[in-house]
């Protein structure tokens, strides 16, 4: 029997506490362990409507004598991250048993925590206890975040100034020099003088001001108070100019964000300080103003430091998938610049990490060849790459791009012996197999990969599934498990409709499959269509037609070998996006009438569960060349 431990009864007197504090119309419901907090309160108005108005609650007790103890709560970094990746606000309660008060602190509100490496603490103020007053405080809060959250404000903004209250020690003269900035730029600002009319809100500390989008979004000035002076004025009005930028940046408000930036000359600020300017580059590179802010930032590469920006600038650049013409020009004379200059100074490092960055600009452009010269000439003022793992891997890929099946897979091998950090690794290792025909072998390093990475659900698996399930499927039917493929050969006996012989030649043959699905799906031989129309659509991605055809021949079906088609719809999404979506409904509007509503059905089901791929930003320590994960 569980024993009932003091804990457990502390645990339970806040609750109740809690309970009879909030007010009877707002309802308290218990929540699941799952989201880590204790229960959520929804909040109705005096004539018992539904507000819309929802928040969390995380409770923690404490019978403790000590008011430091009372007052600062430590949480581990990833628990108030989890607080504060929740759309709705999670209110942080601390229980005084002592003194029968529950003190309160939002978990969005970064102006109550400090920081080390491994935990935040969160400060409680003296005046912020849950009475009748915060009460009504509470619900004034939950407006301004809903609409901040929505976007609802425009210029000029409803903005409150005061002195934070963990930190008394604040001089009046430093709230004064920020509201003069304010006074100064009436175009976007409104000051206002209670925080319940507010959308934006400065707090003043003893060293630093905080700029919060109603707990939605934040930035902040450090500063020393001698510092604030006349002859100040302006540099701090462009600083500060720049961080309510970002937070209007980070509200999704790229418009009206670049509009001050720009408008405010504020891009002569830029050299100020590296991670300053760091915080910029993702907004203002994917803008029309790209090539401008380029050319501003190009002195700020020097031997002496790291080359973290360049390396950054371009992947910033080449973030989206489809590089207009105009920016691959931007970005290619911007590294051909860094080259250059690396080459004035004799820094042979700085070359062959400009090189380095050249060849995955061109790779990601499928420029192969390019990718490949400029991967090999890093390698020549950079003799350290030819011990890094990652090295191996990228060449693999560009000579996979190339159809040098052969010495892919050895370049592959080579990465994972030294430990290449690209988890898809043995899976690619395996693609090069399957093209050189080693069927089998291929196998082997799909199960190694996928068993490798069973626990990992931040990876697309679903390819290497279907290419599992197709391949050993064929081998167990007879198919050979290594061949000398010869597409020549089988192109030429398909002409002649030698399905047959032409799979003899070459396995992978998409065009074979096709005709094979067609045939065997007017047999009725549907497992034979399916496994075929899947072969077909995965050795001819760029074929919507074909991966409609597998969705189709996969869906009608509900033995198990069938459940595959979720990785078909889902590949098939990542592959064409909407025009999958709508080619599918199309074609079985016009031949599948029977099965389009549960089809379509069930694929808006599967795609809401896609997650983006993120962006992996590397950048290389100019000493031993590493590349660092962001």
């Amino acid at each position: 029997m569980g024993q009932r431990t003091r804990n457990h009864i502390l645990e339970d007197k806040s609750r109740n506490v809690f309970n009879e504090v909030i007010p009877e119309k707002w309802v308290v419901r218990d929540k699941g362990k799952d989201y880590g907090i204790d229960c959520e309160v929804e909040i109705f108005d005096d004539f018992g409507n539904p507000t819309g108005f929802i928040f969390y609650v995380q409770l923690k007790a404490t019978e403790s004598k000590v008011s430091y103890k009372v007052k600062n709560v430590s949480f581990e970094i990833s628990k108030i991250s989890q607080f504060q990746s929740y759309n709705i606000p999670v209110l942080i309660v601390r229980y005084s048993h002592l003194e029968g008060k529950l003190y309160y602190s939002w978990a969005n509100d970064i102006t109550s925590q400090t920081r080390n490496d491994k935990k935040i603490t969160v400060k409680f103020s003296d005046n912020r206890f849950l009475d009748d007053i915060n009460i009504k405080n509470i619900y004034d809060y939950l407006i301004r975040y809903y609409q901040a959250l929505k976007g609802n404000f425009r210029f000029p903004i409803n903005t409150y100034i005061t002195i934070d209250s963990l930190s008394p020690g604040t001089p009046i003269a430093a709230q004064q020099f920020f509201k003069k900035i304010l006074l100064n730029k009436t175009q976007y600002f409104k000051l206002v003088r209670n925080e319940k009319d507010s959308i934006l809100q400065l707090k003043i500390g003893e060293f630093k001001t905080y700029l919060t989008l109603s707990d939605t979004t934040f930035s902040s000035i450090g500063y020393e108070n001698k510092n604030l002076t006349e002859d100040s004025v302006e540099y701090f009005t462009n600083i500060f100019l720049a961080c309510f930028t970002i937070v209007l940046y980070n509200s999704n408000k790229p418009e009206e964000a670049n509009n001050i930036f720009f408008s405010n000359d504020l891009i002569k600020i830029l050299n100020l300080k590296d991670d300053f300017l760091i915080r910029f580059l993702p907004h203002l590179l994917i803008g029309d103003n790209c090539e401008k802010v380029l050319n501003e930032i190009e002195g700020m590469f020097d031997i002496t430091k790291d080359n973290s920006i360049q390396n950054i600038s371009l992947l910033i650049l080449m973030a989206s998938r489809k590089l207009t013409p105009e920016r691959q020009n931007i970005c290619q004379n911007f590294l051909e610049k860094q080259i250059e200059y690396s080459k004035s100074k004799n820094y042979n490092l700085g070359i062959g990490i400009s090189n380095y960055n050249l060849g995955n600009f061109h790779r990601n452009l499928r420029n192969s060849k390019e990718a490949l010269n400029y991967y090999l000439e890093a390698r020549k003022y950079n003799p350290k790459y030819k011990i890094k793992g990652y090295y191996y891997s990228d060449i693999a890929g560009v000579l996979f791009e190339l159809k040098k099946y052969s010495i892919s897979s050895k370049f592959y091998k080579k990465a994972i012996d030294l430990k290449t950090e690209n988890v898809f690794a043995r899976a690619l290792l395996g693609d090069a197999l399957l093209h050189l025909g080693e069927y089998e072998l291929a196998v082997k390093y799909f199960d190694e990969f996928l068993t490798e990475q069973k626990e990992n659900n931040q990876i697309d698996k679903d390819e290497w599934y279907l290419k599992i399930f197709c391949i050993h499927s064929l081998i167990l039917n007879g198919y050979p498990k290594s061949q000398k493929r010869d597409v020549i050969k089988s192109l030429n006996s398909l002409k002649l409709k030698n399905i047959k012989k032409s799979l003899e030649y070459d396995m992978l043959c998409s065009k074979a499959w096709l005709q094979n699905g067609l045939i065997t799906n007017k047999n009725n031989e549907v497992l034979e269509a399916f496994v075929s129309f899947t072969m077909s659509a995965l050795f001819n991605k760029e074929s919507i037609l074909l991966w409609v055809f597998a969705t189709i021949s996969g869906f009608i079906e509900q033995d198990e070998k069938y459940s595959h088609v979720f990785y078909i719809i889902k590949l098939a999404y990542l592959y064409h996006s909407e025009d999958y979506i709508d080619l599918l409904y199309e074609y079985t509007n016009k031949n599948s009438k029977e099965i389009q509503e549960p089809l379509m059905r069930m694929v808006e089901l599967i795609i809401m569960d896609i997650n983006k791929e993120p962006i992996t930003i590397r950048i290389h320590d100019d000493y031993n060349s590493d590349y660092e994960i962001l």
